[in-house]
């Protein structure tokens, strides 16, 4: 009789283990529309997309925006290094100089879409989307000092002409060709 309570037992204690430890996946989702809306391949803004899990009643969209917006600022610094490099014929760009000013490249970029899971424990995960057009990231560069010092800076001190509408060309066009880029859109090495 004690063997046979002691395996009950054993069998309740596994699973009740077993069901802790997918308390917290919820029911899975192939992609979220804030994921689709970000990565349309027709899109015509620079868009990223990120997800935050927690409490229902914590601001989850304001902490998704910030990751969003910092893989917004990434993709925008390579976008801006791309653009250089073809504006100006193969010209060597310190990357790491256009990223201390990313952010400023994407000031005005918006949220366009957010949407929030709630998982099995009880917490719940938002997934948001942001964009910014590239005509406004243009107007960005062209209208801050700090971003033209850092692009002198990454390109050993020369002068790129942004308001040339050459550069505006070239950008539209590095634009449509980083965006079917696969990797381009990886936000994998957020938390």
């Amino acid at each position: 009789m004690k063997k046979l309570i002691l395996y009950f037992l054993c069998a309740i204690s596994l699973v009740s283990c077993g069901s802790m430890g997918k308390a917290g996946l919820g029911k899975h989702k192939a992609e979220s529309p804030a994921q689709i809306y970000a990565e349309d391949i027709n899109r015509t803004t620079m868009r990223a997309w990120a997800s935050y899990s927690g409490l229902p009643q914590m601001n989850l969209e304001a902490y998704a925006a910030a990751a969003a917006r910092a893989v917004l600022a990434e993709h925008t610094s390579a976008l801006v290094s791309r653009t250089i490099k073809e504006s100006e014929k193969g010209m060597i760009v310190a990357e790491s100089e256009l990223k201390s000013v990313s952010k400023e490249t994407i000031a005005g970029s918006r949220v366009v879409i957010s949407d929030r899971y709630v998982n099995r424990d009880g917490s719940e995960t938002c997934y948001l989307a942001v964009e910014i057009s590239i005509d406004d990231i243009i107007m960005n560069i062209r209208h801050s000092q700090m971003i033209q010092d850092a692009i002198s800076k990454a390109t050993g001190g020369h002068v790129v002409d942004f308001d040339d509408d050459d550069f505006a060309r070239i950008m539209s066009e590095s634009f449509n060709s980083i965006k079917e880029e696969s990797n381009f859109l990886d936000v994998s090495f957020l938390p």
